[in-house]
């Protein structure tokens, strides 16, 4: 039996509610009280993903466990086909945001990558393109499947040159970052955004004497604040 509790009355006799973990799931496998002889599965959590993480925990944690060992080697085509041991694991991840940052030009396959987060108990990617890929809406709504947030990542002053006029003219330079923004990132369906500020500038700490670290934090600052004014 797998589902979300609440939705599932078939769950309710084997399985105390109190004993599933806030944002987490339940996992029991024991002998089947209507069928001797036979054993009886449960996967079950509050909500969607935590079913499927219980189901993720099921086949890649206990199913394993279970398979027959010779010589070193484990026959996976026999699980199933021997007793089941029994078994009760109930688990709640202890960080929220389980993220990970991807270069979006590494990604040969979105659904693949996706699937392997998803496997690992993975809510949060940060995809990093120098161009917002032309399937942006495609790997968003495949993420939020998974329950996955995807954030979309651009450069504020990072992929330009980092001379002294973008320091000396940091409205100008704000302004582009928010239009881009606007133009390409507040339409991409994604949750959030993630960006670089004037990095891999060869350890400078100047630019024709101005300060970068001030001047960063100026940008960082005018620019999120104007992004916070259009869209509170």
């Amino acid at each position: 039996i797998i589902g979300v509790y609440d939705d599932i009355s078939l769950i309710c006799p084997y399985i105390d509610k109190a004993d599933i973990p806030a944002d987490g799931y339940l996992v029991k496998v024991f002998d089947n009280p209507s069928a001797a002889g036979c054993k009886l599965m449960v996967i079950t959590g509050h909500t969607d993903i935590t079913v499927f993480y219980g189901a993720v925990d099921f086949l890649d944690d206990y199913l394993p466990a279970t398979a027959i060992v010779k010589a070193g080697i484990t026959y996976t085509d026999h699980l199933l086909y021997s007793e089941l041991p029994d078994y009760q694991h109930a688990s709640a991840p202890k960080i929220k945001t389980r993220s990970i940052f991807a270069w979006g030009h590494t990604i040969n396959s979105y659904r693949d990558y996706i699937d392997h987060m998803a496997r690992l108990k993975m809510n949060q990617i940060v995809i990093w393109n120098d161009f917002l890929p032309v399937n942006a809406e495609d790997v968003v709504s495949y993420a939020h499947e998974y329950g996955i947030e995807l954030l979309w990542g651009y450069a504020w002053g990072w992929s330009r040159s980092c001379a002294s006029e973008d320091l000396e003219h940091l409205e100008l330079l704000s302004r582009q970052i928010v239009d881009e923004y606007e133009n390409t990132y507040s339409v991409a369906l994604g949750d959030g955004i993630y960006f670089q500020s004037f990095t891999e500038i060869k350890n400078a700490s100047t630019i024709n004497g101005l300060n970068i670290a001030q001047k960063v934090t100026e940008l960082v600052n005018m620019t999120a604040a104007e992004l916070l004014r259009r869209y509170p």
